[in-house]
């Protein structure tokens, strides 16, 4: 926004929390579907995406002043969890 762009099509609250649920409700069918082995490492690069659209769903307004992202230590101990018990 500060380059001039519009990053979300509509950036009113309600329209962010509608998209992150959107977002959400995909993500959830797609992992009921099972990850296919050739998008393995798709599913691997995108571990953080349900804790993120999660956070924009419940206060759009982080969204517009970046504050979705969490503390590195959770964010390291979720990604050793992952690691070790194999779920992505």
């Amino acid at each position: 926004m500060a380059r001039g762009r519009q990053p979300l099509p509509d950036d009113r609250p309600e329209a962010v929390a509608e998209l992150a649920r959107r977002g959400l409700a995909r993500l959830a069918s797609a992992r009921r579907a099972g990850v296919p082995a050739q998008a393995v490492p798709a599913a691997r690069a995108a571990w953080r995406t349900r804790a993120i659209l999660s956070r924009a769903a419940a206060d759009p307004g982080r969204v517009l002043e970046g504050g979705l992202e969490e503390a590195e230590i959770a964010r390291r101990a979720g990604l050793l969890w992952r690691a070790l018990a194999g779920r992505w």
